[in-house]
């Protein structure tokens, strides 16, 4: 009886989706999208048409972003959208302990946010999602909607635990969801990522 030799499958490098990938960059994911567009992220679409990205090509990234964290980077402008003044404080706070450079404004409603954005826009918005629901999410339709705003990182804090609250599918690639804590160990790690984006990118503040 002829025995049939069993050849192992082929091993595939390790790959992460394109929101994992955002997340790694500190990126949205509409970014992140563009970068796989232009090359710079190395990627491919399974059978069922979900897209993979080379955990390698965003190492490298992240190697690239880690070396020129050496050079010197203007500070960078940052919102905090929370008509509660004990939680934003808390949270400005928090962030201006872990990016000195960074200025940090404190904003009570939707309405006063999207003018000053309009005046000079932030390089990263962060909102509960308790305050930006109003008007059907008007706020964040309007940044997402201005391609003046494209680099903007937009942060929407949710409560712990309540994931089935989410945002409209129109502006999910737009926003980056992450749970609200204390410490907001995640957000740091993701203001993180993305200051260390600009470098690397030379975005402008």
């Amino acid at each position: 009886m002829r025995v049939k030799a069993i050849l192992p499958p082929c091993a595939l490098p390790p790959t992460c989706s394109t929101r994992e990938a955002a997340q790694l960059l500190g990126i949205s994911v509409r970014t992140a999208q563009l970068w796989v567009e232009d090359g710079r992220l190395l990627a491919w679409k399974t059978p069922g048409g979900h897209r993979r990205i080379l955990r390698s090509s965003i190492d490298q990234l992240i190697g690239e972003q880690q070396l020129s964290a050496q050079h010197h980077t203007p500070g960078r402008n940052l919102m905090i959208l929370d008509p509660d003044s004990e939680r934003s404080q808390s949270l400005q706070q928090e962030i201006q302990e872990a990016f000195p450079g960074c200025a940090t404004r404190v904003m009570s409603n939707p309405f006063e946010c999207l003018l000053h954005i309009g005046e000079q826009a932030p390089d990263i918005l962060i909102a509960p999602l308790s305050a930006v629901r109003t008007n059907e999410f008007g706020l964040l339709r309007a940044v997402a909607g201005n391609p003046m705003l494209a680099g903007m990182l937009v942060v929407v804090l949710h409560p712990a635990g309540q994931v089935s609250e989410l945002l409209p599918p129109a502006l999910v690639n737009d926003v980056t969801l992450i749970a609200q804590r204390s410490p907001n160990e995640e957000l740091i790690r993701l203001i993180h990522a993305y200051l260390q984006g600009c470098r690397s990118t030379g975005r402008a503040a």
